[in-house]
Parts: structure tokens; C-alpha cells; sequence
């Protein structure tokens, strides 16, 4: 799963080069211009790249790209990763996810309302502490185990997303996804599954060609 990240880190880098590269080829190409004001950005851009930075402050890492398509829609790829220790329980998380959203502002491409479906998986590595007897049944003895597995999420999300002065995106956005899996463990250690509909908050910044 991490050289899945790898890959789609370096494909999302690439995309958002090319976008930007043939964003900027188009308007060193026209010979008009319009005025834009300091709130009201132009509808000519093809894409964005961007990070939420409420995801640092809980332990984490986000990055995306966001495309737009016809018909004011756009398709949005993230890379996640999260490190939380609770206890005597550690997990970590690498994560892969996507959505299709719908814009309802038909005036202008990648900003206004928006509500799509969304969809994750994720690479979860657990390592926790669990006690067990020793030979002679004396003792109680500490064992740490590490587990892995994978957890599917799939969902939607709504939001508000800004295109400020002319490239300054700031998106903030709620979620709610149903997520399922389970850790196993080797005999004799307790395993634990989860299952269950989880929210979410996003306050995405970025920058869009």
C-alpha cells in the first residue's frame, strides 16, 4: 500500500505540472485580459492543487489534486497519512481517496457550493500491548504485536470552495463516511474489527491554474 501512495503522490505531482504548464501556455496566449477583483477570481481554471492543514494538527498529512471537467463538475484525488497513540495502542495510516463533485454555481468552474460522493482505503499498521502468562503460569508477561490491515471507507462530502484574489483556494468541507475492516492478530492475541459512520472536517488551502 505504501508503494501505492508512492505511485499516486508522484501521478498527483505530475498532473498538477502539466495542468499548470498548459494553464499558463493558454494565457501567455490571449490578447485580453479581464479585471478580476479581490474577491471574485476568473472561471478559466483547470485545476488545483491543495493541503489541509487541520490534518497536522491531529497528527497527520493531506495532499490532493482537484480537476475540473465539463459541465461544473471536478474529480479530486488525496493522499492521507495519520499517526495516533492512545494508551498502550499505536496506529498509523496511509490513505488513498477520491471524489466526484458537483458544483452548483453554473457562472463560474471550481468555486461556490459543492456535494459529491467520496471514497477511501486505507493501510492501517496497529501496535498495542497485551499480557500473557509466562511457562510456569507465575507471571504475567508484556508482548508487543504489530497487525495490519485494510479499512474501506465510501461516503460524500459538502462545501463551500473560494478562489481568492487570483489563485488562492480556501475550501472548507464536512464528510460523513461509513468505514469497515479488521485487524487480525496471530493466535493467542486478541484481535479487534471496526465498523461504523465516521464525520469529518476539512479546511483545505491551495493554489489553482
Amino acid at each position: 500500500m505504501k508503494n501505492v501512495a508512492l505511485v499516486c503522490a508522484v501521478s498527483i505531482l505530475g498532473l498538477g505540472l502539466s495542468s499548470l504548464c498548459q494553464a499558463r501556455s493558454y494565457r501567455s496566449s490571449q490578447t485580453r485580459y479581464s479585471h478580476r477583483s479581490s474577491s471574485e477570481a476568473s472561471t478559466d481554471y483547470t485545476g488545483d492543487v491543495f493541503c489541509n492543514p487541520l490534518g497536522f494538527a491531529l497528527g497527520g498529512a493531506n495532499i490532493g489534486y482537484q480537476g475540473a471537467l465539463p459541465g461544473n463538475q471536478a474529480w479530486k484525488v488525496m493522499l492521507d497519512y495519520y499517526g495516533i497513540g492512545v494508551s498502550d495502542v499505536s496506529v498509523s495510516a496511509f490513505g488513498v481517496g477520491g471524489a466526484w463533485d458537483f458544483f452548483f454555481d453554473k457562472k463560474t468552474k471550481l468555486q461556490g457550493w459543492f456535494a459529491g460522493p467520496l471514497v477511501n482505503i486505507w493501510d492501517f499498521s496497529a501496535t498495542y500491548k497485551w499480557q500473557t502468562w509466562n511457562a510456569n503460569y507465575t507471571a504475567l508477561v508484556d508482548n508487543n504485536q504489530t497487525v495490519t490491515s485494510v479499512f474501506f471507507g465510501v461516503g460524500g462530502e459538502v462545501g463551500y470552495q473560494w478562489i481568492l484574489g487570483e489563485h488562492f483556494v480556501l475550501t472548507p468541507a464536512l464528510s460523513l463516511q461509513y468505514f469497515a475492516g479488521t485487524l487480525n492478530a496471530p493466535a493467542g492475541a486478541p484481535s479487534f474489527s471496526f465498523g461504523g459512520i465516521l464525520p469529518g472536517a476539512q479546511l483545505n488551502i491551495g493554489y489553482a491554474f
